[in-house]
């Protein structure tokens, strides 16, 4: 699973990966092979603490996506009649997630010890932060907050959304929301001025989470991505975020401006200071 996470990173790199190598990537987003549904019931019952038959009078065995901690089915609600989605958590996922940990921590600690050039990415820093991102993504609980704390400090509503999170039925290893229909942003195939108008939306949101909320969705690949048939945004898999005290949100804007202003001497200025206080 974190060799998969790390996959998923490098399907966006068009910049430093060929196109064929980045087309395989792409597949890690929501196409990982998907658990057995005889054991993705056992699983989903267990969360539950009931039948299936008896809260969904339908369910979809062929999963809509599978990722490398969970897989996500459709469904719908008997008690509303509302189709949902549900992500299911992969069994066994915290061994085999301990296991690419240890792996990848030796490599780190290795590669800092016996290679000079690559001291100063400080890879087992790199690797302790993956860490403690991945375990946290293992408590669907915590991602279910995670959403409604982005769905109340969102004040473009209209354009960019959250799926609705149903609480009375999330877990640890259940997360059951509203059914978003949509494609992903390298799907859409609209006009180039709806294109234009998504991007602009997307700015506008991931530059109010980063430097005025300071609570940012820390994944958004493609594959947590969907634009609606409506031509809004809605960000899904908030398992991973990032969070910014005051002073960085102040020196990163400071920065900012300072490129736009290309004035080279206050970005080496800002980016020392900045640097200095990580």
């Amino acid at each position: 699973p974190t060799f998969v996470k790390m996959g998923q990173v490098l399907s966006t790199r068009t910049d430093s990966l060929p196109a064929p190598m980045i087309e395989s990537l792409k597949q890690l987003r929501d196409r990982v092979k998907p658990e057995s549904i005889d054991t993705i019931k056992v699983t989903l019952e267990a969360q539950l603490g009931e039948d299936i038959e008896s809260i969904f009078s339908d369910f979809e065995d062929e999963p809509i996506g599978s990722g490398s901690i969970a897989q996500v089915h459709r469904a719908v609600l008997i008690e509303t009649g509302e189709v949902v989605a549900l992500k299911i958590q992969r069994t066994g996922i915290e061994k085999a997630l301990a296991a690419d940990l240890e792996i990848l921590g030796w490599l780190a600690r290795e590669a800092h010890d016996r290679l000079e050039d690559v001291r100063p990415y400080n890879l087992p820093g790199v690797v302790a932060q993956m860490k403690r991102s991945l375990l946290t993504e293992l408590d669907f609980t915590r991602e279910s907050n995670f959403s409604d704390i982005f769905s109340a400090k969102n004040p473009f509503k209209e354009h960019v959304f959250a799926p609705r999170v149903f609480k009375r039925f999330t877990t640890e290893r259940l997360l059951i929301t509203e059914f978003v229909e949509g494609v992903s942003p390298e799907a859409f195939a609209g006009t180039t001025e709806e294109k234009k108008t998504l991007a602009r939306h997307g700015g506008e949101s991931a530059f109010h989470q980063i430097i005025c909320n300071g609570f940012f969705h820390a994944d958004p690949h493609p594959g947590n991505v969907i634009i609606t048939g409506d031509g809004r945004i809605c960000f899904i898999d908030w398992g991973m975020v990032g969070q910014l005290t005051r002073q960085m949100r102040f020196n990163l804007a400071d920065l900012l401006k300072a490129v736009m202003a290309r004035d080279v001497e206050h970005i080496a200025y800002r980016g020392n200071r900045m640097g200095r206080h990580l």
